[in-house]
């Protein structure tokens, strides 16, 4: 478990770091403070509703995996939308 938690750990601050690198080259000077910040917000209010997410098994043990999955799936289509925006 405890090995789990490390490259959890490990993973979760790679992809941080990662949008911190990656997202300044997606937009135009003009927006690149806006768009790192608002990226920077979304990934702390992330970080702030994972503990009320895993409190869902309470009721279910699948309803927190389904809720990731949920946000999982529609990071996933966004991205899609994002390197392909001519078929939006």
């Amino acid at each position: 478990m405890t090995t789990l938690s490390i490259i959890g750990t490990t993973v979760c601050n790679a992809a941080f770091d990662t949008g911190y690198m990656f997202v300044p080259e997606l937009f135009p000077t003009v927006v690149r403070t806006s768009a790192v910040s608002a990226a920077s917000s979304s990934a702390r209010i992330g970080s702030l509703l994972t503990p009320l997410i895993a409190i869902l098994d309470r009721f279910d043990r699948n309803l927190p995996v389904a809720v990731y999955g949920v946000v999982v799936l529609i990071a996933g289509l966004q991205v899609k939308c994002l390197f392909n925006p001519g078929n939006t």
